[in-house]
């Protein structure tokens, strides 16, 4: 989907302005400015008379020397893009050599990185103009904006993601475009949620008067919503369905159309076409579910206006009469339909055939020429049942499997009336081969060519629904069981990939490599002697009054608990003069991980170093991400000291973990690492843990936050949706799970109510896109008794899991596996987040079958101690030695034999009288 705004900015001196950045412009955008005044008569006056100073030069001094060379660049400024190239290429080798960095060279650099634009020159241009102008300048932000769009096209899009965020914080004039730019990178990259998240961003950040602007993101977030909400839409077309929308799809849509109505009026510009085509495409996908015959009706009238203004025999053009013969469809006139499709067809198939043939084709972005025609040759086979069509759609869809996946399956279904049975199973083969390559379901591959005729550039990532799927236990196979205990899939392979080579950096390099991550990953300019603070000498930070005593209660109540989890010394008299004891030392030095990307987190803090330090710990270093401007939350660093860390490392991510794993020169090598992170923190970890040089051990594998909730009809639905949404707001990747108890199998008014209770709450949810993601990977089992409900929780093994039925305790003696537990329907999950006083670092992803959460022992080895009399070692030591004997550990048998032989073998009557009075 391309971005349709033109990003302009202005320098702090106002003198210079980019030029329109729209990823179809992006490399005329520079040369017109030349080709428009190219055959103007002052143009042809002053390119020859460039042409004369540049000959002359030349025939002087001689093509080497530093004035020809200049001629050259004043020549290359004026000539047509092919020459100004080849003058920039045969100039630019002595500019630099004569100059140097000097603005001659920058100008030659800049004109042959917008003529030729490859990587090797806009990197270089860059890199010049931060060496001679200084990273602010407006060259500079000129040639990062210019290198991350080249980035974009490219597919690098990480590194194109944080160009355009460092030029935002360069230029706040920027702030908006970079914005959007960045939201068209995560679109093309498939990650629409958080495309829609910086969407959302712009259009807070934009000024008040900038309408057209302000249309155009509109526009943009519109399109955003139609594509991220359409698959149940599409799901349920795919069935035939022809019932309503599910609340959540309907009020999104409508929000959707909301927006491209307001886009198409708020334009200051005569028109913006991509609104009238989207805002037909919204109505036309609301029409294919609650026959809005009022909505089928002004699509079509839209297309029609929109038809007037098209350019003919374009991709826009057949995809508006394609759009146009599919409103007819949905309206009865099959006739007319079949009609205009008969004459569109062939024409939009002949484009279709005629794309150049390095035009590079994949699932996110299909251009009109093949989705075009795959849906207009579907929807005309289903009016007239030509399989031809199908199987030229199919050939059209090569180039992409999961496209070809859609046509081979249809293809399947319809060929039983005009196919043979060879035919029939190449394309089983072909359907099994698009859909390995692919990697798709088979409901996801039926979802793609069923949409109705979609914009010429439109992308196809499949979107997530947000709406909480309801599965009934009884129902459901053992297989389908064991599948729903697993969690959202985390490629954790990838994640160990990429922190390696970050692990390794910091292993070989120390410091000078944490600050050099801390700028690439954390955008914060560190040196090496302002990595880690001393918490001790550290001023108590500057926190809200009411923060700090909010702060200072909670960490009482996790002091309070912690504390009462140490355990006196064990000593145990095993037999008569044979005493073992197990005594508690404390672990030296700890590492202490709290996150600090998507949120601020000083419940982590205190949740980490509270028992660490009533444990014993000596050194306590909390690693936590630095901000862009290298300090620290000012909450993180008062629970910090509040708690009784020692250090603070300004790092975070993979290389925080590395830090403290092998040590630096200022950060302290710990012995065990503990906190939760992402999924590259919990790769770290567990690579870590398994390096002989790093000799590390850590509490647990952690992964995304999840929830388990147990309820029944008495449970009041606002309670039970507030604490799910609690855990799904941590992150795209995180999962809640309701179990609904219901013996009587009615559920229907009461699940309702719990949908309701969800449009609302999520509706007010400043973090509603991670919320919805989450949502999408999470369901409601419903079962019939307690005993059900605990033989899926058990079976699950939930970081935490709440009971909120009439009679909470009845579950508590059944629990077997979960992180904490959350009695009643006032135990919410947020007060042992925050402050009720138990620990919030707990196993996830089915880890609480083996693991519990950090706590004081967390932070304590245990020694075991034996001390023996000499009648304690006459008792235990012919056992001693049966054993040695038949593991044949002579050794072992001669440490007891030579002492039995100086002490004697036999007990005194004293000692057997000693044992006598002590057992009685």
């Amino acid at each position: 989907m391309g971005a349709w705004w033109t990003p302009l900015f202005e320098a702090a001196s106002g003198q210079e302005v980019l030029p329109n950045m729209l990823q179809a412009k992006r490399q005329k955008a520079e040369t017109t400015k030349v080709a428009s005044t190219r055959d103007s008569r002052q143009t042809r006056e002053a390119r020859r008379e460039a042409k004369k100073d540049w000959a002359a030069a030349r025939e002087v001094y001689g093509w080497g020397h530093l004035k020809t060379q200049l001629a050259a660049l004043h020549l290359a400024e004026l000539e047509e893009p092919k020459k100004a190239r080849w003058l920039l290429q045969e100039a630019l080798p002595g500019l630099e050599a004569s100059l140097g960095l000097h603005k001659s060279t920058l100008k030659a650099l800049r004109l042959l990185a917008l003529l030729q634009p490859e990587l090797i020159w806009l990197q270089k241009w860059k890199r010049s103009c931060e060496a001679l102008l200084g990273p602010s300048h407006i060259d500079t932000i000129e040639a990062m904006w210019h290198l991350a769009t080249h980035l974009h096209h490219a597919g690098a899009y990480q590194d194109a993601i944080e160009l355009y965020a460092s030029v935002a914080c360069r230029c706040p004039h920027l702030q908006v475009s970079a914005l959007l730019l960045q939201a068209t990178v995560l679109q093309d990259a498939g990650s629409m949620g958080h495309a829609e998240l910086l969407v959302r961003q712009a259009i807070r950040s934009l000024e008040a008067d900038s309408h057209h602007e302000a249309a155009a993101a509109h526009q943009f977030l519109a399109e955003i919503l139609l594509l991220q909400h359409a698959e149940s839409a599409l799901e349920a077309h795919s069935r035939r369905d022809r019932g309503s929308l599910p609340t959540e799809d309907l009020s999104l849509l409508l929000e959707a159309e909301q927006l491209f109505r307001g886009a198409r009026d708020g334009s200051l510009d005569a028109r913006l076409p991509r609104s009238t085509f989207g805002l037909t495409q919204t109505l036309l996908q609301l029409a294919l579910f609650d026959r809005f015959d009022q909505r089928v009706a002004e699509a079509e009238a839209l297309l029609r206006e929109e038809l007037k203004h098209q350019d003919l025999w374009t991709p826009d053009f057949f995809a508006c009469q394609a759009s146009l013969a599919f409103c007819l469809q949905l309206q009865g006139r099959d006739e007319e339909a079949q009609d205009l499709y008969g004459k569109v067809l062939p024409e939009y198939c002949r484009w279709a055939d005629t794309r150049p043939k390095n035009w590079k084709v994949s699932a996110l972005s299909l251009g009109a020429s093949v989705v075009g025609a795959v849906s207009a040759a579907y929807n005309s086979a289903c009016l007239d049942g030509d399989v031809t069509k199908l199987r030229w759609a199919l050939e059209a869809s090569q180039p992409d499997r999961r496209v070809s996946a859609c046509i081979a399956q249809h293809l399947l279904h319809c060929l039983p009336a005009g196919g043979s049975e060879e035919e029939r199973q190449r394309l089983q083969e072909e359907y099994q081969l698009a859909m390995k390559d692919a990697k798709l379901g088979e409901d996801e591959a039926s979802f793609l060519v069923l949409w109705p005729q979609l914009p010429s550039v439109q992308r196809f990532p499949l979107p997530l629904d947000w709406s909480i799927r309801l599965i009934e236990d009884s129902k459901i196979s053992a297989e389908k069981r064991a599948e729903l205990y697993l969690r959202p899939k985390i490629d954790l392979a990838t994640a160990k990939s990429r922190a390696e080579p970050i692990i390794a950096e910091v292993r070989q390099d120390g410091d000078a490599a944490l600050a050099r991550l801390a700028k690439r990953f954390d955008k914060a300019e560190l040196s090496q002697d302002d990595l880690v603070i001393d918490v001790a000498s550290a001023p108590w930070p500057k926190v809200e009054p009411k923060v700090a005593k909010s702060l200072d209660a909670a960490y009482e109540n996790v002091r309070r608990f912690h504390a009462a989890q140490k355990k006196p010394t064990l000593c145990v008299e095993t037999m008569p003069g044979v005493e073992c004891r197990r005594i508690a030392v404390p672990i030296e030095a700890v590492g202490l991980y709290v996150p600090g990307g998507t949120a601020v987190l000083p419940s982590t803090a205190y949740m980490l170093a509270a028992p660490a330090k009533l444990a014993g710990c000596k050194e306590i270093v909390l690693a936590t991400p630095p901000r862009a401007d290298g300090s620290i939350c000012p909450e993180v660093i008062y629970a910090a000291k509040r708690a009784g860390a020692t250090k603070i490392l300004k790092a975070g991510g993979a290389q925080a973990i590395a830090a403290m794993a092998f040590g630096t020169k200022s950060c302290p090598k710990v012995h065990k690492i503990t906190g939760p992170g992402n999924q590259y923190v919990t790769a770290a970890k567990m690579m870590l843990q398994a390096d002989d040089e790093a000799a590390v051990s850590i509490d647990m594998p952690a992964g995304p936050s999840e929830q388990l909730c147990i309820f029944d009809v008495t449970s009041d639905p606002s309670f039970v949706v507030a604490d799910l949404l609690s855990q799904a707001e941590h992150g795209p990747d995180s999962q809640v799970v309701g179990v609904f108890v219901s013996p009587s199998g009615e559920t229907q008014s009461y699940l309702s109510r719990l949908r309701e209770e969800f449009e609302q709450q999520t509706s007010k949810l400043s973090r509603r896109d991670i919320t919805k993601q989450a949502l999408s990977k999470s369901f409601v089992i419903v079962v019939n008794s307690l005993d059900a409900a605990m033989s899926f929780s058990n079976g699950y093994g939930p970081e935490h899991l709440v009971v909120q039925t009439a009679d909470p305790e009845a579950y508590l003696e059944k629990v077997v596996n979960a992180g904490s537990v959350f009695m009643g329907a006032f135990a919410p999950e947020s007060c042992g987040d925050y402050a009720s006083g138990t620990n919030h670092c707990l196993p996830t992803s089915g880890y609480a079958r083996q693991f519990g959460g950090v706590s004081t022992d967390t932070y304590l080895k245990y020694v075991t101690v034996q001390k023996l009399t000499p009648a304690g070692l006459k008792r235990v030591g012919p056992h001693v030695e049966v054993i040695a004997d038949v593991e044949e550990l002579e050794a072992h048998r001669n440490a007891v034999t030579i002492r039995l032989a100086k002490i004697g073998r036999e007990l005194s009557w004293l000692d057997k009288l000693a044992a006598l009075c002590r057992f009685c």
